[in-house]
């Protein structure tokens, strides 16, 4: 460009943005416009407009000669190069990290997205919280002692032996959908988004892989502040009994394997029903979480797909959620530990100990999914990332 040199291993399309936005200053020494006429010559250069530049770019096409515009770029000693023929291309790491700075540069120009992202979860929020918020009715108790529901004539036995007041299905049903949604629709920009870059980047030689974790990388603190957005007002208005750091990294863990969906949902769907097949996907995992129908009335009910809860993310969230809200009551009251424990192993098929777990496998799912979705990224449209 004119007088606007494109640094060392920077995409040439993203510095002419910047370059057009006003945000790169241009060399000492370049090709200027005589004053008064439409003459180029070396001179000083000054800060231009961008119709300055667009005029400087013109008046240096028709002053290039016979030789052609296209090999003055090349040739003429004045003129920066648009693309080295003879560059290297950058090793592995080199080229995550200029992709993770690529990423975190176009989000920094997508401040409105984020927040409305943030402001959807406030949103999301503000309203559990506010439904959530009587205890008399959403307040987890324990199921009654032995020497209670010993006493139940029958068919009445099993049903003295649940839960006095049970809601955490509900509450957890209504917060795996605010955080699939969010999570999901959010990262469909990530890659959904820059296709067309994707394509111009790896016809020059550069990796699928660096493209695809450095991306990532650049979307992680966006993963790490949406449960913050959410707790920052749930928690007041609801004050429920588990301790704040659990349900940090339930719905952590939610939000990335979410993000995860974005990323596959983004890259193998077309971009207009991009949207649309999100939402389908987290609604039909809502059906195989576990809160209603239960697992075991999945077992029951539908016993050819009792192996798909294992492969949902909200399944195990969802466990996880339930862990954090009982654990207090066996800790104020030791003696309802076995009651407890034993009403999750009929009711929901959960263990107690099984937070961590639950955890690492909704992680786990997030990662085999990404796995997927890089796998996708690069095999994919193999002719358009060679055309180009």
């Amino acid at each position: 460009m004119i007088s606007y040199p494109v640094p060392d291993k920077v995409n040439p399309p993203d510095h002419f943005m910047d370059v057009i936005a006003g945000q790169i200053k241009p060399e000492q020494k370049g090709m200027v416009p005589v004053q008064g006429t439409n003459i180029m010559e070396i001179g000083d250069c000054l800060p231009a407009t961008p119709d300055e530049l667009v005029g400087m770019w013109e008046n240096l096409k028709r002053i290039s000669g016979e030789r052609g515009f296209q090999d003055n770029l090349y040739t003429e000693p004045v003129c920066t190069l648009v693309v080295d023929p003879d560059r290297a291309t950058a090793g592995m790491m080199a080229q995550i990290w200029l992709f993770t700075k690529q990423c975190t540069r176009q989000q920094s120009r997508e401040l409105l997205f984020i927040g409305l992202d943030l402001g959807l979860l406030l949103i999301g929020g503000l309203f559990l919280g506010i439904t959530f918020n009587d205890h008399k009715y959403f307040r987890y108790q324990p199921p009654l002692p032995a020497m209670v529901y010993d006493q139940c004539p029958g068919a009445l036995a099993d049903i003295c032996k649940i839960p006095l007041r049970e809601m955490i299905p509900l509450i957890g049903s209504m917060w795996g959908l605010v955080m699939a949604l969010t999570g999901s629709i959010a990262s469909l920009r990530l890659f959904g988004a820059v296709k067309t870059v994707y394509y111009r980047d790896r016809a020059r030689g550069s990796s699928a892989l660096a493209f695809f974790l450095g991306r990532s990388l650049a979307h992680l603190p966006n993963i790490l502040m949406w449960p913050f957005a959410f707790l920052i007002v749930y928690f007041p208005l609801a004050s429920p009994q588990g301790a704040y750091g659990s349900y940090y990294f339930v719905l952590l863990s939610m939000q990335f394997a979410a993000s995860s969906w974005g990323y596959l949902v983004s890259i193998v769907v077309p971009e207009k029903l991009s949207y649309l097949a999100a939402v389908v996907v987290m609604l039909a995992q809502m059906m195989f979480s576990g809160a209603n129908p239960t697992l075991p009335m999945i077992n029951v009910t539908m016993s050819w797909a009792a192996w798909v809860p294992n492969l949902v993310f909200l399944r195990w969230s969802q466990e996880a959620l339930y862990v954090t809200e009982v654990y207090p009551a066996t800790i104020a009251d030791p003696s309802a530990k076995p009651r407890i424990e034993n009403t999750m192993s009929t009711i929901h098929n959960y263990g107690l100990d099984d937070f961590w777990f639950c955890i690492f496998a909704t992680i786990a799912i997030g990662v085999v999914l990404r796995t997927f979705a890089c796998l996708a990224l690069t095999f994919m449209n193999r002719d358009k990332q060679a055309q180009i």
